[in-house]
């Protein structure tokens, strides 16, 4: 396993050089390791094939046992039945390896999410008269999302929050074709959350600034496209019902709902 592991993080060191930015040293937090061991409990992966031969090698001596009582009904009966529950459980500890399987490539993986700095996000809370959300269709996760850009900056502060609200401002008058005079957006809260990321399947620690929008003249449609993007809008009580809203973006809603 330890061998395993180090040539993982050479097989990943290689890679970084090769575009990817990142240290080869990293910090984490004790608490945050801590966290991930304890949640992972152990570490299983997919059998070998010596372990293949030998769960075979035991299926076929039980077998064999069982073909010398071939001419002896009862103790016929009771080998097979005990190779029958044999081939049953072993299926069974293969299928549950399988599923389970945890690789070093993917824990790695994982000690490097909790290391890394936290992903900045702006989410554009945008509302109509009516109090309605607006989202877009996100083709990447084939869902209804806020609208949402990447931060530039990393820092919290008075400069870095007026330079993202800009970029936003900016975003959404190009997004939905609406003069820049008539978008109305200030910064209404910050939440540091962790969450599990979907796409690469380990938890990461996200930084959203939430801007809240107003404009006179949103389209009104419940569903319309512009620039061959489509939009929705959405009340909040009908986000809580869709499932897949709450099963990536829950923490979102409620925040939304709670805290604006």
């Amino acid at each position: 396993m330890q061998a395993t592991f180090r040539n993982t993080i050479r097989h990943c060191k290689v890679n970084f050089q090769q575009g990817v930015t990142v240290s080869d040293e990293i910090q984490i937090n004790k608490q945050d390791l801590l966290l991930l061991l304890e949640k992972r409990g152990s570490i299983e992966g997919v059998k070998s094939r010596t372990q293949l031969a030998a769960d075979l090698l035991g299926l076929i001596s039980v077998i064999a046992v069982c073909c010398q009582f071939y001419g002896n009904l009862l103790w016929f009966s009771v080998f097979l039945m005990i190779a029958t529950i044999w081939a049953a459980l072993t299926s069974i500890s293969w299928i549950y390896s399988y599923k389970n399987r945890y690789s070093t490539e993917q824990l790695y993986r994982e000690l490097l999410g909790i290391a890394v700095s936290e992903h900045h996000f702006n989410l554009m809370v945008i509302r109509d008269k009516s109090g309605r959300l607006l989202t877009r269709w996100d083709k990447r996760w084939d869902m209804w999302l806020l609208p949402y850009i990447k931060s530039i900056s990393a820092d919290a502060g008075s400069e870095s929050d007026r330079e993202e609200r800009k970029r936003v401002e900016d975003h959404v008058s190009s997004m939905l074709e609406l003069s820049e005079k008539t978008v109305d957006c200030h910064l209404a809260l910050t939440k540091t959350e962790r969450k599990k990321s979907k796409s690469d399947n380990i938890e990461k620690v996200y930084y959203h600034r939430y801007f809240v929008i107003k404009a006179d003249d949103f389209p009104q449609t419940e569903e319309f496209e512009i620039n061959g993007s489509k939009y929705k809008w959405w009340r909040i009580e009908d986000l809580e019902l869709d499932p897949k809203t709450i099963e990536s973006n829950a923490e979102i809603v409620a925040a939304i709902k709670n805290e604006l």
